[in-house]
């Protein structure tokens, strides 16, 4: 676990607004769309969000704390049998195995290019950041929707004016719904986004990633309520078996009551 107060260069005990301020600050430093030259800009403006988020939420973090603990007391417990798999990880075990024995280790590996849904690997990042100029509900609706904590998001953002709902209102609205899996609301919030910001490349690629589940969603819909007429044709015709069984069954043994007599 990071120490918030120094990610965020301040002392304990400060106040929620020189934690705010010195975030702000952080996230101009850090932002990946202010830094494009700096290779890890991402992960540290990630570092930041947790900060922030960890002081936002201490009760929550401070779970997590202790659970770690009893992890690493778990993992010094059966430290042979985690080299072991470490040794077996680093010979290619665990990995997939296919037919001939062969290993695969595709790592970020877009399979949607084999099935024609996409259209290349993913060229950006698009999970929200904030940005200068973002409101104070934006930012806390952002830092939500990266700790996973999507209805609250949703939440926030249903609760800003129309003045604030620009494009990246409705960017950050489809990041929150698709976290909850409505993908269809997602779709719609990230097309409005496109539409008011028609270069961006994020909303772009959001849009096209969203349209491709849609579709394979719809897909799915339709292949679970097609009907085959096949289906009932078998259906008929073992029941007209059946019965033609039956009554050959019900006439040999008539013919041997006759017989008997």
């Amino acid at each position: 676990m990071i120490d918030p107060y120094k990610v965020l260069g301040i002392s304990p005990g400060a106040s929620q607004e020189e934690i705010k301020k010195a975030y702000r600050k952080k996230a101009k430093e850090c932002h990946p769309d202010l830094h494009s030259e700096d290779p890890e800009a991402a992960s540290k403006m990630n570092e930041v969000n947790l900060a922030y988020e960890m002081l936002q939420n201490p009760k929550k973090y401070k779970a997590k704390q202790e659970e770690e603990q009893r992890r690493q007391q778990a993992r010094t417990s059966y430290g042979n049998y985690d080299q072991g798999s470490q040794h077996d990880r680093r010979q290619g075990y665990g990995q997939s195995q296919g037919a001939g024995g062969w290993y695969s280790d595709f790592g970020g590996f877009d399979f949607e290019d084999i099935f024609g849904f996409g259209f290349g690997t993913r060229q950006y990042d698009t999970r929200p950041f904030p940005q200068a100029g973002d409101s104070d509900q934006l930012v806390r609706a952002i830092n939500a929707i990266n700790s996973g904590r999507f209805t609250d998001g949703i939440s926030i953002l249903s609760s800003m004016t129309s003045d604030y709902r620009n494009s990246r209102w409705f960017y950050v609205s489809s990041l929150a719904y698709q976290g909850i899996g409505d993908t269809e609301k997602a779709l719609e919030l990230i097309q409005k986004a496109a539409q008011m910001e028609p270069n961006n490349p994020i909303y772009k690629q959001l849009f096209r990633e969203y349209s491709n589940k849609n579709q394979r969603a719809s897909l799915s819909t339709e292949a679970r309520g097609f009907y085959s007429p096949f289906g009932m044709v078998g259906r008929i015709i073992f029941g007209f078996m059946a019965v033609r069984f039956i009554f050959n069954l019900l006439q040999i043994l008539l013919y041997g009551l006759l017989y008997a007599r």
